[in-house]
C-alpha cells in the first residue's frame, strides 16, 4: 500500500453501497459508482459524497473546491481536442476493512443542493480490501496547486497539427512525429489563449547574433531546443527553419498541446572609443658609485730555456711515368627526319566526337555525339553493357526508361519515369511522378493533376477516360489511372506508382500507411470506405506523408496501386 501525505481535514462519512445518482436526501453518507472489490487502477468512476460530514457539520466548502474549478486554469483546446482529463485533488477513502486512493478530475462536479450531495467523476490509484455498508468511513483530501497564467514568458501556448489546414492557435509540423527530428515548424500569431506574439514571432536574422525555440509537450517535463536558422513571415504566421540542439525520444501526435518560448541574442554594440593615456610617473633618482679596490703588485718573470738544435730533413722519393692516351672514334652520320603523318576527317563539326572509319590514315565527325567540355549529347539509342552511374545532388529534366515505341515514338507506353522537377518529396515547388505511365491517344475527360479517372467505352466506340465515382460499376472497377497534367484532354496517366497531390483531394483523417479508397465524390480519395447500398469499395493504394511546399499548401505522398478486387455494397 502506498504512503499517501494528506494536508486536509479528515472527515467522517457513513459509507453507502451499490448507490447510483441519490434520488433522496444524502446527508451524511459517502458512496461509488462501483464497490472497491471491483474498481481496476486507471479507470474512471463517480464518487457520491453529501455536504454534511458523519458529525452533522457543513462542509460544502470543502467540497465544492475538490474539482479545482475555484483553485485552477485550465488548458484551451480547440477543433476535435477533447479537454484534459487533468487530476485537481488527491483523496483517499478507508476504514477498518479497505482503502481506495483516487484522483478527483478537473471540472467534472455536479452540485444537488435539494439532495445534499456533489457527485465527482475520479480517476482510481490504488485499491486494498472492500468497504461493507453503513461502515464509518474516513476521507481525507488534498488539493493540486493553484490557478495561474499557462502562457510561458516570451511565448505561447499552441495546439500541434500535422497536416491538416492550420489556423490561430496552431503549430504546423510535418516530416516527423519526433522532436529531434524537426527541422522547420510553421507558428501563428495567436496562440490558444488569443495572446498576439506577432512582435515576438517575426524574427528577423539581421537584428539578432541568434535565436532559439523550445518546445514542451503537455504533461512532459521534457524541453526541446532548436536553433534558428532562417525564417518567412507572412501575415499571420511565420515559418521557421530550425536544427535540432537537443536530443530525445519523445514523440508528438496530432493535437497535442505544446508550450513555445523564444530567445533571442541582440548582435553586439560598436566598440567604444580609447581612453586617453595617463602622464608618466617621474624617474628615481641615480644612486652612488662605489670606490675602486687597490690593485696588487706584479710578480717577477723566470729565466727562459735554451733551444734545442733541428733535425735533419728525409729525401723525396722519384714519380712514376705517365701512361699515354688512346685516339678518339669517327662520329656516325646523322639519320634522315622522318615524313609528317596526316589523317581524313570527314563529316567535320564543332564539338563532335571523332570515330574510327575501319580505314587507315581516315575519321568521321560524329553529328550525334558532341562534348564541349562540360556536356556529353548522344542522340539515338544508346546501349550500355554492366552498372551505369549517374553522380550529382541535381536532376534538371526528367529521366525515361521505356522499350520501344510499337505506336508512336512519342507514346510513353509502359514507361518507368523520374520527374522531380529540381528535388525530391518535400523539395519546394516540386510534384513527384516515380511509376509506370500509359499514353493511346486517348481522350481523358476535364484532366487535372492528381485526379483518378476510369477507362470507358468500348472498341467501336472509342476508348475515353472519365473521372472515377464509387457510386457507379462503370465508373469504379475498370482500369484507373492518376492525370499528371491539368487540362490536357490527351496525355499520359499514371498506372501505378508514387505522386503527390493536393491534400484537398481527399477525405478523412490522414494516418501515414492508411489504405486510400475510391470516393463517391468524382476524381477523389477517401480514407474511408463507402457505406451505402450500390456503391463500391476498391483500394487504389496507400498515404505516404504529408508536406508544405514554398506556397504553404499541403500536399500528400501517396502510392497509387489500384487493387484488382472490389465489393459492392
Amino acid at each position: 500500500m502506498s504512503l499517501f501525505q494528506l494536508k486536509g481535514d479528515i472527515l467522517s462519512y457513513t459509507f453507502q453501497s451499490g448507490t447510483t445518482a441519490p434520488s433522496a436526501s444524502y446527508s451524511t453518507y459517502l458512496s461509488f459508482s462501483s464497490n472497491i472489490t471491483g474498481m481496476t487502477t486507471g479507470v474512471t468512476y463517480t464518487l457520491y459524497i453529501s455536504h454534511t460530514n458523519g458529525k452533522g457539520g457543513d462542509v460544502f466548502d470543502i467540497i465544492d473546491l475538490l474539482d479545482g474549478v475555484a483553485s485552477q486554469t485550465k488548458l484551451p483546446v480547440k477543433g476535435t481536442k477533447t479537454e484534459s482529463a487533468i487530476p485537481s485533488a488527491r483523496c483517499s477513502v478507508s476504514s477498518y476493512s479497505g482503502t481506495l486512493i483516487f484522483d478527483i478530475l478537473y471540472d467534472s462536479g455536479v452540485d444537488n443542493v435539494v439532495n445534499d450531495y456533489s457527485s465527482y467523476s475520479i480517476r482510481v490509484v490504488e485499491t486494498n480490501g472492500r468497504f461493507f455498508h453503513d461502515d464509518a468511513v474516513y476521507f481525507t483530501y488534498n488539493y493540486y496547486g493553484t490557478g495561474g497564467n499557462f502562457s510561458p514568458i516570451n511565448g505561447g501556448y499552441y495546439q500541434a497539427t500535422t497536416g491538416a489546414t492550420a489556423g490561430f492557435g496552431d503549430i504546423t509540423i510535418t516530416g516527423t512525429t519526433y522532436f529531434s527530428g524537426l527541422t522547420e515548424m510553421v507558428l501563428y500569431t495567436l496562440d490558444l489563449d488569443n495572446n498576439d506574439l506577432s512582435s515576438l514571432l517575426k524574427y528577423e536574422p539581421q537584428e539578432f547574433n541568434y535565436g532559439f525555440i523550445s518546445l514542451q509537450k503537455e504533461n512532459s517535463k521534457i524541453s526541446h531546443s532548436y536553433l534558428i536558422e532562417g525564417s518567412v513571415i507572412s501575415s499571420d504566421r511565420v515559418k521557421f527553419d530550425v536544427s535540432a540542439v537537443t536530443k530525445s525520444d519523445e514523440t508528438f501526435t496530432h493535437l497535442d498541446g505544446i508550450f513555445v518560448s523564444l530567445v533571442f541574442n541582440g548582435i553586439d554594440g560598436v566598440s567604444g572609443s580609447s581612453g586617453s593615456s595617463g602622464s608618466s610617473g617621474t624617474s628615481g633618482s641615480s644612486g652612488s658609485s662605489g670606490t675602486s679596490g687597490s690593485s696588487g703588485t706584479s710578480g717577477s718573470s723566470g729565466t727562459s730555456g735554451s733551444s734545442g738544435s733541428s733535425g735533419t730533413s728525409g729525401s723525396s722519393g722519384s714519380s712514376g711515368t705517365s701512361g699515354s692516351s688512346g685516339s678518339s672514334g669517327t662520329s656516325g652520320s646523322s639519320g634522315s627526319s622522318g615524313t609528317s603523318g596526316t589523317a581524313t576527317i570527314t563529316n567535320l563539326g564543332d564539338n563532335r566526337v571523332l570515330t574510327s572509319t575501319g580505314t587507315q590514315g581516315q575519321a568521321n565527325a560524329e553529328a550525334n555525339m558532341t562534348f564541349d567540355g562540360f556536356d556529353f549529347a548522344v542522340t539515338g539509342t544508346s546501349t550500355f553493357t554492366g552498372a551505369v552511374t549517374i553522380l550529382g545532388d541535381t536532376i534538371t529534366y526528367s529521366l525515361t526508361l521505356q522499350p520501344d515505341a510499337l505506336l508512336n515514338p512519342s507514346v510513353n507506353n509502359g514507361a518507368i519515369f523520374y520527374d522531380v522537377g529540381s528535388g525530391i518529396i518535400g523539395q519546394d515547388g516540386t510534384y513527384l511522378k516515380l511509376g509506370e505511365t500509359f499514353n493511346n491517344g486517348d481522350t481523358i475527360q476535364s484532366q487535372i493533376y492528381g485526379g483518378i479517372y476510369c477507362l470507358s467505352g468500348n472498341s467501336l466506340s472509342g476508348r475515353t477516360w472519365v473521372q472515377s465515382d464509387a457510386s457507379a460499376v462503370s465508373t469504379s472497377t475498370g482500369l484507373l489511372g492518376v492525370g499528371i497534367f491539368d487540362g490536357v484532354t490527351e496525355s499520359g496517366l499514371l498506372l501505378r506508382g508514387f505522386i503527390n497531390v493536393p491534400s484537398s483531394a481527399f477525405s478523412g483523417t490522414d494516418i501515414p500507411g492508411a489504405p486510400l479508397y475510391l470516393s463517391i465524390v468524382s476524381g477523389r480519395y477517401s480514407f474511408d470506405p463507402p457505406t451505402n447500398t450500390g456503391e463500391i469499395v476498391r483500394i487504389v493504394g496507400y498515404f505516404n506523408q504529408a508536406f508544405q511546399d514554398a506556397n504553404l499548401d499541403i500536399l500528400y505522398n501517396i502510392y497509387f496501386n489500384p487493387s484488382n478486387d472490389w465489393i459492392e455494397l
